[in-house]
């Protein structure tokens, strides 16, 4: 809104709609451990970025979705 010094205002209202069109970035993925040995733990992270922002990343191990963990900046983990 708009107000003016004899305070007058006036309002105007409009929507925008905004298409992303593009998905997110991947990068920098890293283990801990590789080649991997049988029973042992592994952490698994990558760098993911997207001009919409990013709300959950999955990693599918032998076809099953985990939820990786956000830790900050652009970063995600997931620990097995």
């Amino acid at each position: 809104y708009a107000n003016d010094t004899n305070g007058n205002w006036n309002s105007y209202n409009s929507d925008i709609t905004i298409v992303d069109s593009s998905g997110p970035s991947l990068g920098n993925l890293s283990e801990s451990a590789d080649p991997l040995e049988l029973g042992q733990t592994v952490t698994i992270q990558i760098n993911v970025t997207d001009s919409s922002g990013i709300s959950h990343v999955l990693i599918e191990l032998d076809s099953v979705n985990y939820t990786m963990a956000f830790i900050g900046g652009n970063a995600w983990e997931y620990n097995s």
